[in-house]
């Protein structure tokens, strides 16, 4: 079949669960090989430590010249030990051609990956989504120099409350860092505590304004939370869309009505903000 058409496909999604695995391996570059047109690229499966060799030699890579969008969030080791950075092999070969990239907190810190080699491998990234978040990962965020239009950070647990802890100081720094391109941004972070140090240092100055900043995306409980009415208010005063998203089968509950009437008085440029619940409801100015 794929002898036949795949010259027609421009998009994949290979899943493979643990007991197909060598299959998998076997059968990956093959499959690629097959595929000359393919534009979006999304893995999810969990190597194996002696499956590794498979991918540590960049040249023996698949040509895929029309490719521009990689997703490795699910794409992992089956162990928790840094070693073999299994995303790098990917990014230098194909890193140069790549609109959109997708890595998991663990394959953006990795040390051989600092932040001049970021920027050599993927000079023309557009729009880039890192989940889970590592504090080594976001530092470098803060510090490479892609001119992102869509950035996209996720983590399920409150991220000051980690082992590595990552603070709100941590998160403006990258914002910053991409504030003159930045159109669109998922933030969905939950921020409950700071070290009184760290706290000490977070203030309005630390949060730039974001002029091209049209959507943003973050979780509803931030709503309530002090630093990100702040940080609205200071570097989003452009917006014109806010998208909340909510815990499956959780209805809007009358105080966050309120809260997006205020939103409303401190945006002046936002129309509308989105509950992305069950039942949806937007709300418009």
């Amino acid at each position: 079949m794929l002898t036949r058409f795949g010259d027609q496909i421009s998009s994949i999604y290979l899943s493979i669960d643990r007991e197909s695995a060598p299959l998998f391996i076997s059968r990956f570059w093959p499959t690629l090989y097959r595929l000359p047109n393919l534009k979006i690229l999304r893995l999810s499966a969990t190597i194996r430590d002696r499956e590794l060799h498979y991918f540590g030699d960049p040249q023996t890579f698949p040509c895929l010249s029309q490719l521009e969008s990689l997703d490795l969030i699910y794409f992992k080791r089956n162990t928790t030990i840094e070693g073999f950075p299994l995303a790098l092999p990917f990014v230098q070969h194909y890193g140069s051609q790549l609109k959109v990239f997708a890595c998991q907190g663990a394959h953006l810190g990795y040390p051989a990956n600092s932040s001049e080699t970021l920027n050599t491998l993927l000079p023309n990234l557009k729009c880039f989504k890192l989940a889970p978040l590592r504090r080594r990962a976001v530092m470098k965020l803060a510090m490479v120099q892609w001119k992102l239009e869509q950035l996209h950070l996720y983590h399920l647990k409150d991220i000051a409350s980690t082992l590595q802890p990552i603070y709100l100081i941590d998160i403006m720094r990258v914002l910053n860092n991409f504030g003159e391109t930045l159109e669109n941004l998922e933030l969905m972070v939950t921020l409950s505590r700071f070290d009184e140090v760290t706290e000490e240092r977070v203030d309005t100055q630390e949060m730039n304004i974001l002029p091209k900043l049209r959507t943003m995306t973050s979780k509803q409980k931030n709503m309530k939370e002090l630093w990100f009415c702040e940080f609205l208010e200071r570097s989003c005063v452009n917006l014109k869309e806010l998208h909340f998203q909510m815990s499956r089968g959780e209805v809007i509950q009358a105080e966050y009505v309120t809260l997006s009437k205020q939103l409303f008085e401190i945006l002046r440029k936002l129309e509308k903000i989105t509950f992305w619940g069950n039942p949806k409801v937007v709300l418009y100015r």
